[in-house]
């Protein structure tokens, strides 16, 4: 006899399977990242070179937020197995900051490319304010049907 197979319990194993490995993989991105920055804050205290040495570690720090963002993402979606929009928009948030600040440190930026950028912090912060208030009216509305 055949066995009937429930294609969506194996496709939610797959998923599953694929996030788990994703986790593992941002968890070793970002010890490497704690390695780097150490040894970029390592680098500074020895060379002195103050400014392209705090570029680094600015580099660094703002690339392990999109990272840790990221993995919250992912951790999420073993939890409601569904991925928040926010913990996406933090990290594209974080994301365009740290180009903003490396480009203003850095001293190459363009009025245009601010303000596109700037713009596109705009779409984003929205972006997040619009699916906090549509999580808030979605418990709200089941807090409610529940009663």
């Amino acid at each position: 006899m055949l066995k009937k197979v429930d294609y969506m319990v194996v496709l939610n194993r797959i998923i599953c399977t694929i996030f788990a490995v994703m986790i593992v993989i941002m968890i070793v991105v970002l010890i490497i990242g704690v390695v780097d920055l150490f040894i970029d804050i390592g680098d500074l205290a020895v060379k002195h070179q103050l400014r392209s040495g705090y570029l680094e570690i600015i580099y660094d720090v703002l690339t392990l937020f999109i990272v840790i963002e990221l993995m919250r993402s992912v951790t999420e979606y073993f939890t409601a197995k569904r991925i928040r929009m926010t913990f996406i928009a933090d990290a594209g948030i974080v994301f365009v900051v740290r180009e903003i600040m490396i480009k203003l440190f850095e001293g190459h930026v363009e009025a245009g490319e601010l303000y596109g950028l700037s713009a596109l912090i705009v779409a984003l912060t929205i972006l997040r304010v619009g699916s906090v208030l549509l999580h808030q009216r979605d418990i709200r509305l089941t807090q409610e049907n529940s009663k």
